[in-house]
């Protein structure tokens, strides 16, 4: 659903602020206990500042659940030892013999 309405922004306005505000539209479920869509949508574009829109955007990538694909690597050769990511290959599901 973002996608599409963003996918359509995009033919009228190249900027990126119509993806940040979008998003945030479908995101923020609130505000000061009001959930009607038409008023989140809005505050959105009529009272939201840059400058808190950017830290709520902060927020969000800070406290939204993800998967860490990363591990602890140490090599037995020459002990070379970090993180490395997960690499998530098609010999990944299917390593050969």
């Amino acid at each position: 659903m973002i996608d599409f309405e963003i996918k359509n922004l995009s033919r009228i306005s190249k900027e990126r602020s119509a993806e940040v505000t979008t998003r945030l539209k479908y995101i923020i479920q609130s505000i000061d206990g009001d959930d009607d869509k038409a008023s989140i949508r809005k505050f959105i574009e009529t009272e939201l500042v840059s400058k808190d829109a950017l830290e709520l955007r902060k927020h969000i990538k800070a406290n939204i659940p993800d998967v860490d694909m990363s591990f602890q690597f140490v090599c037995s050769n020459c002990d070379y030892s970090g993180r490395m990511d997960v690499p998530l290959t098609v010999q990944f599901f299917w390593p050969s013999s």
